[in-house]
């Protein structure tokens, strides 16, 4: 038998090039799916085929898909929290999507991996699992609300005979991760980091949630969803785990959710009168001050996945980050 084939869309991003690196452990042949303003440097010296293309043009999409391939991985997606954005993830999240799931079936690829989110259940006092509607759809921040649609996209094209599995991931931390919590990091370390939110949420790490993807594509059900999570820690317990591992004690003090309102707010009024974005938005203090926890038991059970405490994800992330772009 051959080697199995992936089609990763977002591996130059932070957990896109996490998936690409477990495939090529365990003996993929990657293609990798990438804009021409990406920057490639989380790929750099892989064995993979590089593949530029736009989701706008479906032509570039679709002939870069290998004919056959065995599973289309849709890592790629818009994340922002300001509703300046919303447009350009309609575009980038639901859309492209389409284009992604019409390409997909052209090619004959086997089975489709969409790279989803928690935040398509929205906020709940309740520990939520997959049996809860997906609330994100009536939610007032648009990077919930498009990753809802865009789920909305990819079940359509199951009930026309597509092979899919979705995946639901929580706050990704690990490895190569420069944007995200890796930024919170460096902040930290450079004792430029203001405070901290007063929410709680759950978290993944990069590699294990990359090692689920692999599972979803071998044993997931078609058309099934599955949370990605394990780990549940305050953003107060997030930072003293950060502090600790670079020992600069604590020194991130948390900032009321009443004081980020106010500045949200003013930040907004800001952002109108220079029209760029602005630095805190009222879509991303709703998102830093909710205490929502999500349970990944049918992942666990189907998927294997494992479960990581908050400092193997951090380790791991600074460990990378030591070594890498900063």
């Amino acid at each position: 038998m051959g080697r199995k084939t992936a089609f990763v869309t977002g591996a130059a991003g932070f957990f896109g090039a996490n998936l690409a690196r477990e495939l090529l452990a365990r003996g993929w042949e990657v293609t990798a799916f990438h804009r021409a303003s990406s920057d490639l440097w989380r790929l750099k010296g892989l064995d993979l085929k590089l593949r530029q293309g736009s989701f706008a043009e479906p032509a570039s999409v679709e002939s870069a898909i290998p004919e056959g391939v065995d599973a289309v991985f849709h890592v790629a997606a818009r994340v922002s929290f300001w509703r300046g954005d919303d447009r350009l993830m309609l575009q980038d999240n639901v859309e492209a999507t389409r284009t992604l799931v019409g390409a997909a079936r052209k090619r004959g690829a086997r089975r489709f991996i969409h790279t989803s989110s928690v935040g398509v259940y929205g906020h709940s006092d309740r520990r939520v699992d997959e049996s809860f509607p997906r609330a994100g759809l009536e939610s007032p921040i648009g990077y919930f609300r498009t990753k809802a649609q865009a789920e909305q996209v990819v079940l359509e094209a199951v009930q026309g005979g597509l092979d899919a599995v979705i995946l639901n991931p929580a706050n990704i931390i690990g490895p190569l991760d420069t944007d995200h919590w890796g930024r919170s990091l460096i902040r930290v370390k450079e004792g430029k980091m203001p405070g901290m939110p007063p929410g709680a949420g759950s978290f993944v790490h990069a590699v294990e949630a990359a090692k689920a993807h692999v599972a979803a594509f071998e044993k997931g059900k078609r058309g099934g969803n599955y949370i990605l999570a394990g780990t549940d820690a305050s953003y107060a317990e997030v930072f003293r785990t950060i502090e600790e591992i670079l020992g600069a004690g604590a020194k991130v003090k948390t900032v009321p959710e009443i004081a980020l309102r106010v500045y949200a707010g003013l930040s907004q009024w800001g952002s109108l009168l220079t029209g760029k974005p602005p630095e805190i938005t009222p879509e991303l203090v709703a998102q830093l001050c909710a205490r929502t926890f999500f349970d990944s038991g049918k992942a666990q059970r189907e998927l294997g996945l494992r479960t990581r405490t908050l400092r193997e994800m951090f380790l791991d992330c600074w460990e990378s980050l030591s070594g890498q772009k900063t």
